[in-house]
């Protein structure tokens, strides 16, 4: 068919040119929307500027043909062959691409926002600059791609191949591309900010400079990756394999990266106030010092002398406390609870998440993971401060705080400053709470347990109210000089070697 021929048609309202030979063809500039060329051949003919959006081109031959500036948005190419084509700066935006063989095709620039290329062949294409937000690039081949400065914000790239392709400076951020290939790749300074990346394949990847600040790494491959300054702040790293990886320089503040595989890693210079690391192999870690500051300047440095220093300070667990109630949490005592420790939250910022709770059959288990840069101290006494046995504790409370921050001695905890700045607003809070008809008083008086903890693993019981766990017996019945009326509250030196075997970041 000749191009007069088909515009002859279009023009007096055909639409359907299906399996059409239109090989050759020039139509540069031309007005067809909605046309139907489904399994029509069009290889090497002339589509620039044409408009043939909302058009069905599915299972069509557009090998070598040239649709530069072309308006497809809605079309559906789906299943169509478009290998060596030219779509510089095509309007592709919302278009059905699923399938579709686009091998070493040109899409500089090219706008495909929204479009569906999930399971398309799109190796060796070049996409330099091209916008693909929002697409569904699921288990698309985009082997040595070239995607240089493109973007793909909240893209679906799962379980994609981009094995050697270059995402220089390209933007993730906010991407899909759990279980991915992307060996080889280089992603030199591109933007993963938010990007889930769980089980993908990363090894021997360039991450030079990239940003994956909070993105999902977990069970990810990163052997051998270089991700020499890299930002890595708030990043889930847990169980991920990161042997031989160069991390220098690297920023790690805030991350997860318990029982993550870091044989061989070069992490000297990286940045790690408040990580948690804990359950990592080490072996071979190469680390002479870490930044561990608070604002990441390098005003406090840890420097290791020796190998087991190294494997000392990554072995370290989150610390925990342990509130056991000896009582059963029932509905209003829940909402009782969840109210004080928000309200706790708000007025001194020091929760930053509640407490995971076990119910058994009379008694109440509140467990907090303490974050490494917290004052255990501190957010002990918080998290008791709405039961009744807070008043027993606070003076002990305040000798642990100073024993944390090595500024007096056991003998002179009696001579301990009050430190709590927060604790009366806390208070205050609190007490506002109690006139809500949800209080329940009977719950935060029953007797409770505390247990503390550390980075080592070492538990302490560090406090039990009387008459804890035992019934049947009146309190105003008990001998003045039965243990049932007394408070167990660890002794000073107990305490002080629990201290001692805590490591305490910026310490």
């Amino acid at each position: 068919m000749k191009a007069d021929e088909l515009l002859e048609k279009y023009a007096t309202g055909l639409r359907s040119f299906t399996g059409a030979n239109l090989n050759e063809t020039s139509l540069i500039g031309a007005n067809l929307p909605e046309i139907i060329l489904r399994g029509a051949s069009l290889n090497v003919a002339n589509l620039n500027s044409a408009n043939l959006s909302h058009s069905d081109l599915s299972n069509a031959s557009l090998n070598v043909s040239r649709l530069s500036g072309a308006n497809l948005s809605h079309a559906n190419l789906s299943r169509s062959n478009l290998n060596v084509a030219n779509l510089i700066r095509a309007v592709l935006m919302s278009a059905d691409l699923s399938e579709v063989s686009m091998v070493r095709a040109e899409l500089l620039r090219a706008e495909l926002s929204s479009s569906n290329l999930s399971g398309a062949n799109l190796s060796e294409s070049d996409f330099q600059e091209a916008r693909l937000r929002w697409a569904d690039l699921s288990r698309a081949n985009l082997s040595r791609a070239d995607l240089r400065f493109s973007v793909l914000t909240a893209a679906n790239i799962k379980g994609a191949n981009l094995h050697a392709a270059d995402l220089r400076g390209a933007n993730l951020s906010g991407v899909n591309l759990v279980d991915a290939e992307l060996r080889h790749a280089n992603l030199n300074g591109a933007n993963l900010q938010g990007a889930n990346l769980r089980g993908a394949n990363l090894r021997w990847v360039d991450l030079t400079g990239a940003d994956l600040k909070e993105a999902d790494l977990s069970d990810a491959k990163l052997s051998g990756t270089n991700l020499v300054g890299a930002n890595l702040e708030g990043a889930d790293l847990v169980q991920t394999s990161l042997v031989h990886a160069n991390l220098l320089n690297a920023n790690l503040m805030n991350t997860h990266c318990s029982d993550a595989d870091w044989t061989g890693a070069t992490l000297t210079g990286a940045k790690l106030h408040g990580a948690v690391c804990t359950g990592l192999i080490i072996a071979e870690l190469n680390c002479d010092w870490i930044d561990i500051s608070p604002l990441g300047d390098r005003s406090q440095v840890h420097n290791f002398e020796k190998p087991t220093e190294i494997e000392q300070f990554f072995n370290r667990a989150m610390p925990i406390i342990e509130i056991i109630v000896d009582a059963p949490l029932d509905q209003s005592a829940n909402l009782a609870l969840a109210s004080a420790y928000h309200q706790l939250s708000q007025v001194t910022g020091v929760l930053a998440a509640p407490p995971n709770l076990k119910r058994s059959g009379r008694k109440t288990t509140l467990t907090f993971s303490v974050p490494p840069n917290a004052d255990l101290a501190l957010t002990t006494y918080l998290v008791t401060l709405p039961f009744k046995a807070a008043t027993t504790l606070e003076p002990m409370l305040k000798t642990l705080l100073k024993y944390l921050h090595g500024s007096i001695s056991p003998t002179e905890g009696e001579q301990a400053v009050d430190v709590y700045q927060m604790v009366p607003s806390s208070k205050q809070a609190l007490a506002a709470l109690r006139d809500r008809h949800y209080w329940n008083d009977r719950f935060f008086q029953s007797p409770i347990q505390v247990y503390l903890t550390n980075s080592h693993r070492q538990r302490l019981e560090l406090y039990q109210s009387p008459g804890f766990g035992i019934r049947g017996i009146q309190p105003e019945a008990m001998h003045s000089k039965s243990p049932l009326r007394h408070p167990n509250v660890s002794a000073p030196d107990t305490l002080l070697a629990f201290i001692q075997g805590t490591d305490s970041p910026g310490k």
